[in-house]
């Protein structure tokens, strides 16, 4: 049997497949810059089912936030095959990586990511070529969840907005403002967290200070990532994935022909690609 895994710091979707067929799972999110590798084999102690043997497993495909670097690709190796004994072959990928695959298969374009975090590159030949860099969410991410929400948490804090969307948040959420810095500070994953946040902002974007935040966001993300990645040269293909470019597709798309860049092409997820081209493969 042979598993793939989807990982973003939200959630990790899981697909195994056995004999032509796929049986999907889900848990919550791991980036091996936040967590270390204990908490990701807690997570499939927990999660993975019952009515398969994980001894069982033999090939594995990981796609995940944070699998950059060689460091992180060992330790995410090492939590894998501590679980997965049996497994012969694990192979890690990035989720960069993952979204060139879901877009682009066997060609070449531009790639990006907006979801939890965010993430800009160029694919070619089944490999990410080059990647802009990527500080994470404390000081980067720009255009992502965790980016739209540190932003829209420091505003309301400061009392910019109006009294009728704050009153509404914290009776939405059940905080108040000191319950909500104890919650972002003392949070094991301060960036899902704070991305957790975007429902609200996308309930309330025809406010016009949400509005303006959410273009900000976005703008920077063209601006420190796109823009010096593909230099002058605009005609070229891009896609990016995520649950943050599906939702907002909208303002992308204008934000993009503001800046005379091609009409970006969206997924929301790239796992059922990447299922899709393990089964073509296994036939």
């Amino acid at each position: 049997m042979k598993l793939i895994a989807e990982a973003g710091a939200s959630k990790i979707q899981w697909g195994i497949v056995n004999n032509y067929k796929v049986f999907e799972f889900k848990t919550s999110g791991f980036n091996p810059n936040i967590s270390d590798r204990n908490y990701l084999r807690q997570l499939l102690v927990s999660g993975f089912p019952d009515s398969f043997n994980p001894l069982h497993i033999k090939q594995i495909q990981y796609f995940g936030a944070g699998c950059s670097s060689d460091k992180n690709k060992k330790e995410v190796n090492r939590a894998l095959q501590n679980f997965f004994v049996n497994a012969e072959n694990i192979e890690i990928f990035t989720d960069l990586e993952a979204a060139g695959m879901a877009l682009y298969k066997h060609e070449s374009g531009y790639v990006g990511i907006l979801g939890t975090g965010s993430a800009f590159g160029y694919f070619e030949n089944g490999c990410i070529k080059y990647q802009a860099p990527s500080l994470g969410y404390l000081l980067g991410d720009e255009g992502s969840g965790a980016h739209i929400g540190k932003m829209f948490i420091s505003k309301l804090l400061l009392n910019e907005y109006s009294k009728k969307i704050t009153d509404e948040f914290y009776k939405e959420y059940s905080t108040d403002s000191k319950q909500l810095i104890i919650d972002v500070y003392k949070s094991s994953k301060p960036n899902a967290f704070l991305a957790s946040l975007t429902p609200f902002v996308k309930k309330h974007i025809k406010d016009q200070a949400i509005q303006k935040l959410v273009q900000s966001s976005f703008k920077q993300f063209v601006e420190k990532s796109i823009l010096p990645t593909i230099g002058i040269e605009k005609d070229f293909s891009i896609g990016i994935v995520g649950g943050i470019a599906h939702h907002f597709q909208q303002d992308i798309f204008n934000l993009f022909e503001s800046y005379k860049l091609n009409k970006p092409k969206i997924i929301e997820h790239p796992f059922q690609s990447l299922i899709s081209s393990v089964l073509r493969s296994c036939k």
